[in-house]
């Protein structure tokens, strides 16, 4: 079981709540050690606890201007009042972001009052829009179907929001 904890804590650090939490869950349905079920309930209440905070009211909002034809400018702003969820969103950002997008590309994280902001900017796709996606996937996995609003949409069609573009 110390490997399946292991996996599980991986997850858990990563801001995988879903997932960690369903190993947690298996582990402390499946162990026969104490301090293994000790941490694996200390682990869930830590996560139902997050997630709670999570699912409170936030929006997840994209918007984007590409005036120029090649030029592909986005935000990615999420609004909570939850101060866990803000940081949530700064440790994907950080785990997520590699520097392999072109020298005519950008991609920046602030947090600024009760939002958490992700700028993007290019001449056209390229790594920077996996980023952008895998941020916001993973923003929605710890958020849950329910756990948030989504205005905007990905200007080149990399979202599963059915919403428009909002122009800044």
């Amino acid at each position: 079981m110390k490997e399946e904890l292991d996996i599980a804590a991986q997850l858990l650090d990563t801001g995988k709540l879903l997932e960690a939490q369903s190993w947690f869950q298996h582990i402390l349905l499946n162990t026969d050690d104490e301090l293994e079920e000790r941490i694996c309930e200390n682990r869930l209440k830590d996560i139902e606890k997050a997630l709670k905070a999570l699912r409170a009211v936030s929006t997840i909002s994209i918007c984007s201007s590409g005036e120029e034809k090649t030029r592909i400018d986005c935000v990615v702003k999420l609004t909570s009042p939850d101060e866990s969820l803000r940081g949530l969103a700064e440790q994907i950002f950080i785990k997520i972001h590699k520097k392999d997008y072109g020298p005519d590309s950008s991609v920046s994280f602030d947090r600024q009052g009760n939002a958490a902001i992700l700028s993007l900017s290019g001449m056209k796709e390229d790594a920077r829009c996996t980023i952008c996606l895998k941020f916001r996937n993973q923003i929605m996995d710890n958020l849950g179907k329910d756990g948030c609003l989504e205005e905007g949409s990905c200007p080149i069609g990399r979202s599963g929001s059915q919403g428009s573009v909002v122009k800044p």
